[in-house]
């Protein structure tokens, strides 16, 4: 680099050459750090300890003398290139720049600004304007970017209130002075966007705004800033303000008005109000009537309304009804006298009530407003008021839904809901302005799209804008500090405890109590059987609380019938009134009690031959009408589920804990849910268990671990297991053990030990008449032997295997192996007996929906469909079992899908398709660590890209043997 340079510290630290677009100088992070300190204090010498603070204020290095020669190496060769222009020396333990002060951006700022005040000083204002031009347009960032240190902080902040506000006020001054009102109108609305309004920048503003005749928005704008500096207790700025308009603003001489203004009484308008925009067509359209807005505390509902109303073009009446508040609600005679003053009319108290109702209907029949009544209790809080208005449209907003409004008057009703997670991203970041975005998206996420807590989250990072947003989304995960903020002394409180609170103390005692206790519920989510199970109260009458609580916006039904969430704020809310509710340790063992009980009779439904562990204690189940009832039930409860187990282990309840995976595992299996059944039961094995339990546990565990190919730590559970099953003197226990240890011994390739393990634990099974495990074995022989091309006595395995599970009635371990046996008949050239096995296998999958072995089935059946040339059905079916892997989550089933799909499509001439799957295929094998047959499908895709590709001729399926994913039958 040569030619002339400019150091920039307003900024990231970078240098620039004649004019050129800056570039960061080559070097770690920490040397453009220490650099930048010493360009801020040119030619000064700075001690390594006053360096160490700059820049490693928490973790300074051990050898302070080491570290800085190499850094001050390191900074010299960055600057070698730059010519004789800067040096760096080492001076008495510290570092010294010598460098010309004019060649940094920011000393050269400074004498750009001391050459502006002067000519502005002599009156020559053209000059001044180009040098204070020149100065300003050196700031490009804020200054030091590449540090946030405490000394950094300061010398920041000192830069800003002391150089750059004075040096931008200069420039507009010169603007002004030499008329140039359009560019500097310009710069005040660059400044305000990207700063927080400043009174001096204010001024300006209103002198631009009158100097150009646009005198209703400047009186606009001051009074807007006016109320603002109000708000914020900045009375002598305000009144510095004021004086300022009233000096600038022309005396205009009027005629009286034919008609008194239009009142617009109403509450101060969010100005980067967010989304909405469906409600807001909505009301536009139901515009002549009156409309319900009911939702939540905080939510936005008087926002909505106000946003709405001051784009009607009419007047706008408004009253606070104060329904839900610790002072009196306002009654309808205060509304009839507030509106008559809001519309200049004396109220005639000596007339009584019926009169002055009546003068307010004739006025607004002669002149309709819009009319807003806001905070309404209930449906009687605003039923005598409305006839009064005639056609006026009215907008009521409540946290209540207004049902006898909607059903007796036909009043439309509108939810407000939480905001979009992309409008609550707009609104947060449109409040926290010029910070970075990091952490931004986690501290929307944690409000929930509530905009009282993005706007209390907001104000928080706002003052205290040294915090990182990631810091601050970290510390705001403690829910009770997150609903306490905005509770500052400043005024009342503020805080989302606050709202939710007068919402909570508006209850009915009953229905207080089921809020307050579902606080105790370890999910967000949940059916109306386990809310009764936290009071105790019948089902009907839990409902109906239910029902009040919908109605009050503190729960909202996602789809289901009975079926009820939370908002997760409001869950936090819920569960500080729940730790202080005595009544809390009786109502978690209710609900883990009726979990625990459902999860039994659910598991005896589905699995009616398979063991259960003993159940302990009291509970209330639901009861299941059948077998798809209770997989529903599963599904539904899925989260729940895995959550009951903590929340039963934190309280010191494990009885309530071990039970519930060996209750859940088999029906998440079938859904394909491997991950939640590891996690519950690597959870119970922290509690304390009898030796039987947890050989169990660990036999369990080890099995599914096994299938999801973690074969140590299955090998280390199920090695576990078999030693303390074998002086319990159980053999049935022992041989499950047994039969696992031979399906890892198959999963780690250990083929001929495997078989030997089987067919032993074949004899075994037979000698205690276990017809349930003779099936396993069976099953699992005739896979190896299989494997091994051995047709003929895999047959066998699987036919003897199948006629036990008929036997047993076990529906998903046929469905196993009736497509082992498809399979077979597949590969052997007996299509139409494979296509008979297939039509009935897909009959169960459709009665069970196991998925892994719904996969297993549909890889079949689309190499079945293959190699008959259905190539259409070959893509349903190919489809299906990848919408299984991606179940399943398991990339080689996913990458065996792709390359099936990709035949298929081939065999239907479609050739961008074909590509798309063999391409996505390959990176899935690859993923799988199998590279050969991405190599394959590489070649595949590649030849079809590069010319074009006749159909091939059908394939038997003898050169695409399927890697087996199978069900665990």
């Amino acid at each position: 680099m040569s030619g002339k340079i400019m150091f920039g510290i307003l900024g990231g630290t970078i240098v620039q050459v004649h004019g050129q677009p800056g570039v960061h100088l080559v070097g770690s992070r920490k040397v453009r750090q220490i650099l930048a300190v010493l360009l801020a204090q040119p030619g000064r010498r700075i001690s390594f300890e006053r360096l160490v603070e700059w820049v490693w204020p928490e973790r300074p290095p051990k050898d302070l003398k080491i570290t800085f020669h190499t850094y001050s190496h390191r900074i010299r060769k960055a600057l070698e290139n730059l010519g004789p222009q800067a040096r760096l020396i080492t001076a008495d333990g510290g570092l010294v720049l010598e460098v010309e002060k004019r060649l940094i951006d920011y000393w050269r700022f400074r004498e750009l600004i001391f050459r502006a005040r002067s000519h502005a000083d002599r009156g020559e204002h053209e000059e001044a304007l180009e040098h204070a031009g020149a100065a300003v347009a050196l700031w490009r960032d804020r200054p030091l970017a590449d540090l946030d240190t405490e000394p950094a902080r300061n010398w920041r902040r000192h830069v800003l209130l002391d150089e750059w506000l004075p040096a931008n006020q200069l420039l507009l001054d010169e603007q002004i002075a030499l008329g140039r009102y359009d560019l500097a109108l310009l710069r005040l609305r660059e400044l305000e966007q990207r700063h927080r309004p400043e009174t001096a920048f204010a001024e300006r503003r209103l002198t631009v705004l009158h100097a150009l005749g646009r005198h209703s928005e400047a009186t606009a704008y001051y009074l807007n800033a006016y109320r603002r500096l109000q708000d914020e207790g900045r009375d002598e700025e305000a009144r510095e303000l004021r004086d300022h308009h009233e000096r600038l603003r022309p005396v205009v001489h009027r005629e009286p008005p034919a008609k008194p203004p239009l009142p617009r009484r109403l509450p101060r308008e969010v100005v980067d109000f967010t989304g909405r925009a469906d409600l807001l067509e909505a009301l536009d359209e139901l515009s002549g009537s009156a409309v319900a807005l009911s939702g939540l505390g905080g939510v936005g509902k008087t926002a909505t309304a106000v946003r709405w109303a001051r784009h009607t073009g009419l007047g706008v009446l408004f009253a606070d009804l104060r329904g839900v508040s610790r002072t009196n609600p306002m009654e309808a005679d205060e509304v009839v006298e507030s509106f008559l003053a809001q519309l200049g009319q004396p109220v005639e108290h000596a007339a009584g009530s019926v009169a002055r109702a009546e003068k307010l209907r004739v006025l607004l029949e002669a002149r309709p407003m819009a009319v807003i009544l806001d905070n309404a209790r209930n449906s009687a809080h605003v039923r005598g008021l409305l006839p009064l208005f005639g056609s006026c449209p009215v907008v009521i907003t409540s946290r209540h839904r207004l049902t006898e409004l909607a059903v007796q008057q036909g009043i439309p009703a509108l939810t407000v809901g939480p905001l979009a997670p992309a409008d609550a991203m707009t609104l947060l970041s449109g409040r926290i302005r010029g910070r970075a975005r990091e952490g931004l998206q986690e501290l929307a996420e944690l409000c929930g799209g509530l905009p009282l807590a993005l706007n209390l989250v907001a104000e928080r990072a706002a003052s205290r804008p040294e915090i990182p947003l990631r810091a601050l989304a970290d510390q705001l995960r403690d829910r009770e500090l997150l609903l306490g903020i905005g509770h500052d002394g400043d005024g009342p409180d503020a805080s989302l405890t606050a709202v939710f609170t007068l919402s909570y103390e508006a209850l009915p005692v009953g229905t207080a109590r089921l809020f307050r206790l579902l606080g105790v519920h370890p999910g967000a989510e949940f059916g109306v059987h386990a809310a009764a199970s936290l009071t105790g109260e019948p089902v009907p009458e839990t409902r109906r609380r239910l029902d009040e609580l919908v109605g009050a916006h503190l729960l909202e039904q996602p789809g289901e019938v009975d079926r009820y969430r939370m908002h997760d704020l409001l869950l936090a809310f819920a569960a500080g009134l729940a730790e202080r509710d005595p009544e809390s340790d009786q109502a978690r063992r209710r609900m883990l009690g009726h979990y625990l009980h459902s999860a039994y009779q659910a598991h005896r439904t589905v699995f009616p031959l398979l063991a259960r562990p003993p159940l302990p204690e009291d509970g209330e189940p639901r009861a299941f009408a059948d077998e798809a009832d209770a997989m529903r039930w599963y599904r539904l409860e899925r989260a729940n589920l895995s959550a009951v187990i903590r929340c039963a282990l934190r309280a010191g309840l494990p009885g309530f804990a071990w039970p519930v995976p060996h209750l859940t595992a088999h029906a998440f299996a079938r859904m394909g849910h491997y991950a939640d059944i590891i996690n519950a039961y690597t959870a119970v094995l922290g509690a304390e268990l009898d030796g039987g339990t947890l050989a169990t546990t660990l036999n369990d565990l080890g099995h599914y671990l096994t299938i999801t190919g973690d074969t140590a730590a299955a090998g280390r559970h199920l090695r576990r297991a078999a030693e303390l099953v074998r002086p319990l003197g159980n053999p049935t226990a022992e041989l499950t053990v047994r039969i696992n240890l031979a399906q890892l011994a198959r999963r780690e390739g250990r083929n001929r030990a495997a078989a030997e393990m089987f067919r032993e634990c074949l004899r075994l099974a037979r000698e205690l008449g276990d017809r349930e495990r003779e099936a396993k074995a069976e099953h699992w022989l005739g896979e190896i032997l299989a494997e091994k091309r051995l047709l003929e006595p895999a047959t066998e395995h699987f036919t003897r295997a199948l006629r036990l599970r008929e036997q047993l009635d076990d529906t998903a371990g046929q469905l196993a192996t009736l497509t082992e046996l498809c399979a077979l008949a597949r590969f052997r050239g007996r299509h139409r007996h494979a296509d008979e096995l297939g039509v009935s296998a897909e009959a169960l999958f459709t009665q069970v929906q196991d998925v892994a072995a719904g996969l297993r089935l549909h890889v079949v059946l689309t190499e079945l469909a293959l190699d008959r040339d259905r190539a259409a059905e070959a893509v349903r079916t190919g489809r299906r079992a990848l919408e299984l892997a991606l179940v399943l989550e398991n990339q080689g089933a996913e990458a065996e899908a792709l390359d099936l799909l990709g035949r298929a499509w081939l065999r239907l001439g479609e050739h961008e398709e074909a590509r798309g799957a063999w391409e996505r295929a390959a990176v899935r094998y690859r993923q799988h660590g199998e590279e050969w047959r991405a190599e394959v499908v590489d070649r595949r895709a590649a030849e079809l890209g590069a010319t074009p590709v006749i159909p091939v001729a059908r394939d038997t399926g003898a050169g695409h043997a399927s890697k087996p994913y199978h069900s665990n039958r």
